[in-house]
């Protein structure tokens, strides 16, 4: 999936973009149901998994692409994400001026692996994560 990673340097975000939300990796990149296809991406929509100890996590998640404020073509994604099997993002459709969604969960995990996908998305693009274990 790495040549799905796409740094956005030279865009410039909307005010108050976080500076972490100017890169990006397509978790769907030229499937029928991605918009616009990815001409140097993976094609196989693709999944997170980190191992780690099971337990409860705080997990942080932003989506979306900072390109579409100057370009409206890239606001064809429904950006969803879903960890462990609970949704923390669902179907986020970006704006010209709303290009971001960031959501924060606490999951369970057992078995020493956290999975995040994109099941149920069109076009998701993940910004960045963040993972807090619970005490």
């Amino acid at each position: 999936m790495s040549d799905n990673v796409r740094p956005t340097s030279g865009v410039v975000a909307a005010p108050g973009a976080e500076p972490a939300q100017l890169t990006q990796i397509n978790m769907q990149c030229g499937s029928p149901t991605s918009g616009n296809t990815c001409f140097t991406g993976t094609k196989t929509a693709g999944a997170f998994e980190y191992k780690m100890a099971d337990g409860k996590y705080k997990v942080t998640v932003s989506v979306g692409d900072a390109s579409a404020s100057t370009n409206a073509n890239n606001t064809n994604s429904e950006h969803t994400i879903n960890v462990e099997g609970v949704n923390l993002i669902n179907k986020f459709i970006p704006t010209q001026t709303n290009l971001f969604q960031k959501a924060t969960k606490e999951v369970t995990v057992t078995g020493g692996v956290m999975t995040l996908d994109a099941k149920g998305g069109k076009n998701t693009k993940i910004n960045y994560i963040i993972l807090e274990p619970v005490n």
